[in-house]
């Protein structure tokens, strides 16, 4: 996936809560479109999986999004 992918896909009129799939096994939550920032650079972005910590994360390390379930 790359910046240009991930960036349409969490900018979206209606952000649905999505989870990221990272190469290291890693699944970070992403509750809302606000938790996510990515540099300038489009190479690393700031996640917030809990809206309070967070995650600083390679672009190229992210595999997939996945939705995640209703609820959840």
């Amino acid at each position: 996936m790359d910046a240009t992918d991930l960036m349409e896909t969490l900018g979206k009129r209606e952000f649905r809560p999505v989870e990221l799939h990272l190469a290291d096994g890693r699944a970070l939550p992403l509750p809302h479109g606000d938790y996510f920032l990515m540099f300038p650079s489009k190479k690393t972005a700031l996640v917030f999986p809990d809206g309070v910590h967070f995650e600083i994360v390679d672009i190229a390390s992210i595999d997939r999004v996945v939705p995640m379930a209703a609820g959840g």
